[in-house]
């Protein structure tokens, strides 16, 4: 009887150390969360901590089923843990655009913590709703949610549209070739399509939303930050059968998000949202290449990426040394010391296939080659341009303006007389 009673004070003692653990393993609905530790797909919740992949996978869960208030979650979690979670959940699900991070938040008790999660204004019923019979907030929204997907491939097709309109030519191409003018196509059709938010900065903005960092409010109404900017570059390359990832971090000390993507076992970054300014000596916008398709090294010169991404990008496969594509050279755009017949003939052609009052193109010198020098290279190739191509129109001046003197990046504008 002894040893009976042992035992079975024992196995008590157990089955409350088993009670008391479950909940600080983490829980969902009563249940307890075992998040896997890795997801298809999932770069960056992969690299995330343990701990930070039980708060992922949680949310996960929680938004899936469109619900406001997770489970308990065993533990305090900290602010940086939870804004590891929301940056790699945002860079990770960029269709899951309808979550609000910016209102929701962490409730931490003693033991537990626990996600409010708070959705945005496209997911939620208006009052007028009456929930009976079963139906719940969490099933409105989640037919919503289907609304707006449909919504979202409505809005996203005449991009798609003009990128296979880009990339047609491509097709025959090797199939690294055909990613590089693929990765161009979505690259220009983006900065053609899409307006800056600047925070209020123009008289036609208002002050960002949180729609503007995602891919619905970029497609939907043509305006976006650079995380829209980026997250929409994703979406239309997954959309063509590629696939990148969405870095966080910083451009020149200021927040911004940009792309990564292997092409040919190299690493090449794009900054899309860089590459849309605005010109003043033109007076106009400038769809501009200055950021297309960077190797990290180039990137780096003005782009610093988070620590969370940095380790994202750690296991990016890439090859022994620089990139070899250069988007500059692969259409005839780099310039280099002595060599002003390259830049005749496209002064030529411009005048031939525009033969407008002002012709403007953008290009990239070598890094021997001065601004004084390039002034020269542009005189010359001009009278050469008159003498031999025809071009007896043409001014013999040239505005030289620096799109991105770091970068070597120029914007040549001629004259027509």
């Amino acid at each position: 009887m002894k040893n009976r009673f042992h035992l079975q004070i024992r196995v008590l003692s157990l089955l409350l150390v088993t009670i008391l653990i479950v909940p600080l393993s983490g829980c969902f609905g009563g249940k307890p969360v075992q998040p896997p530790a890795s997801q298809a797909g999932m770069d960056y919740y992969n690299a995330l901590t343990q701990r930070e992949q039980l708060l992922y996978y949680t949310l996960q869960r929680t938004v899936a089923a469109f619900d406001e208030q997770s489970g308990r979650i065993g533990g305090n979690y900290g602010q940086g843990e939870w804004q590891d979670v929301i940056d790699a959940f945002t860079a990770d699900r960029p269709d899951v655009f309808y979550v609000d991070f910016s209102q929701s938040r962490l409730e931490l008790s003693d033991k537990f913590t626990r996600i409010d999660v708070a959705y945005t204004a496209l997911l939620q019923p208006p009052d007028t709703i009456k929930f009976t019979g079963g139906y719940t907030r969490a099933d409105y929204m989640s037919q919503s949610a289907g609304v707006l997907a449909h919504q979202l491939s409505t809005y996203a097709a005449p991009y798609l549209s003009d990128i296979d309109k880009q990339a047609a030519p491509a097709q025959d191409q090797g199939a690294d070739d055909a990613q590089y003018v693929l990765a161009r196509a979505i690259h220009d059709t983006l900065t053609a399509r899409l307006t800056r938010q600047l925070g209020g900065a123009s008289a036609s903005q208002g002050a960002p939303t949180q729609q503007d960092d995602t891919i619905y409010g970029a497609f939907k109404d043509g305006v976006a930050t650079g995380l829209g900017y980026a997250e929409a570059y994703k979406y239309l390359l997954q959309q063509r059968g590629g696939n990148c990832l969405v870095v966080l971090g910083d451009a020149d000390g200021a927040p911004q998000a940009w792309d990564a993507q292997v092409i040919g076992g190299y690493a090449y970054y794009t900054d899309v949202f860089a590459d849309d300014i605005y010109v003043p000596a033109l007076g106009q916008a400038l769809n501009s290449h200055a950021y297309l398709l960077l190797g990290a090294d180039d990137m780096g010169l003005d782009h610093t990426p988070s620590a969370l991404s940095a380790g994202v990008l750690g296991g990016l496969a890439t090859g022994v040394g620089a990139p070899p594509y250069n988007w500059y050279q692969a259409n005839g755009l780099y310039i280099s010391a002595g060599d002003s017949t390259a830049l005749a003939a496209l002064f030529t052609e411009m005048y031939n296939v525009n033969n407008l009052s002002g012709l403007s193109v953008e290009i990239q010198k070598d890094p021997s080659v001065d601004e004084a020098a390039l002034t020269d290279l542009a005189v010359n190739a001009i009278l050469a341009a008159k003498d031999g191509g025809g071009c007896a129109g043409l001014r013999e001046q040239c505005v030289i303006y620096p799109v991105n003197s770091a970068r070597n990046i120029y914007l040549l504008t001629l004259a027509m007389t």
